[in-house]
């Protein structure tokens, strides 16, 4: 789910079946999804970010 969605979506409470589950964030490099994960946290869900992104986790 891109960033600007997942953001709205916990606004909006469109994604409360998330809640009670733990979510990793990420994207390519990792700036996107660990702006994710701190919204997500902000609004009460259990949310991590893959450090250094997608790439990091390919090459590992």
């Amino acid at each position: 789910m891109p960033l600007g969605l997942s953001i709205r979506n916990a606004k909006k409470k469109q994604i409360e079946d998330l809640r009670d589950k733990k979510i990793c964030t990420y994207c390519g490099t990792g700036y996107r999804g660990n702006i994710a994960a701190d919204e997500l946290v902000k609004e009460g869900f259990n949310a991590i970010t893959l450090e250094g992104g997608y790439l990091s986790w390919d090459q590992s």
